[in-house]
């Protein structure tokens, strides 16, 4: 009995409780024992995952690629209309494997995102290389965009100078001669210029050949016709009658015109050519309502020519209407967006 009194003892001076397990040297050490008392090693931590790769940038993408690859993609970004794709692609090239083909590409979108500035840099980039299979587009190009900024008296310059050059075909001669007659009409050398553009149509009429070209000339001379069209004020009796045919004469000249373009399959200047109609016709509404009365009325008799004149005009701003109106259909049937699309269904809805 005082060896069991002794244990007991010995265990309370230990701090240990009186049921609780002994800790095996083992155990206390963190490895862990089976239940025969074997001990064995603690497990291993698990290893960190590997990081994922960082994706590659497009850039780094490119750069792998064949420079003509990078080029091709460029071009078929260019041709749906995603320019800006084609631009960074074109940059890209630029920098790294620089052509004269890249330099022509890079003046192209640039043109078609409407930085003409842009544009004209790199197509004097590409002239001044000398020869090479990009010269004629590049100085041919760069005869429109100085079209476009209004500097026709340059652009009549180039193209007088890109028709000198050499040996062209048929078709790229008339091709010239229609840039050539644009020139001249914003130069101010109007009949001349109208005159050459009636001579290239009349040549190319029954082939397909220049089919943007022929309608951007066309587009010329709609400009030429309805800047006629109101410079003929209705004044007068018999000068006010006669210049109203004149009027309507070259309106109609006009139309023709826009439905020859559309027939080219060139829609934006199709809807240019609608949006001015459209504008041609409401000027002539505001012009009939605000032409004097004839003189030999009496004041009732005005009232009365007044009201009728107002409701003949009315006829004037539904034709506006209905050419805004078809611009927004041919808009929306061809997929076109932006500046006339937007102009067209304004104007419209205006009415």
């Amino acid at each position: 009995m005082n060896l069991l009194l002794f244990l007991l003892s010995a265990r309370a001076d230990d701090g240990a409780p009186m049921d609780s397990p002994v800790e095996s040297p083992a155990e206390r050490a963190g490895e862990s024992v089976d239940a025969e008392g074997v001990s064995a090693p603690a497990a291993e931590p698990e290893p960190e995952p590997e990081p994922e790769p960082e994706p590659l940038t497009l850039e780094q993408v490119w750069g792998m690629q064949d420079p003509a690859e990078v080029l091709i993609q460029a071009v078929a970004f260019q041709e749906v209309g995603n320019r800006d794709a084609a631009l960074a692609r074109l940059v890209f090239l630029d920098e790294t494997a620089p052509s004269t083909a890249v330099r022509f590409q890079l003046g192209k979108t640039l043109e078609l995102m409407e930085d003409y500035e842009g544009a004209l840099r790199h197509y004097a980039a590409v002239l001044d290389e000398g020869a090479s299979d990009y010269r004629h587009d590049a100085a041919f190009r760069r005869i429109i965009v100085l079209e476009d900024v209004g500097r026709s008296a340059d652009s009549l310059q180039a193209v007088k100078v890109l028709q000198d050059e050499g040996d062209w075909s048929e078709s790229d001669e008339i091709t010239l001669d229609l840039a050539r007659g644009i020139a001249e009409i914003s130069s101010g050398k109007t009949r001349k210029g109208i005159k050459r553009i009636e001579a290239g149509l009349a040549v190319l009429a029954e082939t397909s050949e220049s089919p943007w070209m022929r309608a951007r000339a066309r587009a010329a001379l709609i400009g030429v016709m309805l800047d006629e069209a109101a410079e003929l004020e209705l004044v007068g009796n018999k000068k006010a009658a006669r210049r109203l045919r004149e009027r309507s004469t070259l309106m109609v000249a006009a139309e023709q015109q826009i439905i020859a373009i559309a027939r080219l399959g060139e829609p934006e200047y199709a809807l240019d050519g609608l949006v001015l109609l459209g504008d041609a016709y409401i000027m002539l509404h505001d012009d009939m309502l605000a032409a004097p009365a004839p003189r030999r009325l009496s004041d009732e008799e005005v009232v009365l020519y007044q009201v009728e004149v107002e409701g003949r005009v009315k006829i004037l701003s539904a034709k506006a209407k209905n050419y805004y109106g078809e611009g927004v259909k041919l808009a929306t049937r061809v997929g076109w967006e932006g500046v006339l699309m937007e102009t067209l269904q304004a104007r419209h809805d205006a009415l």
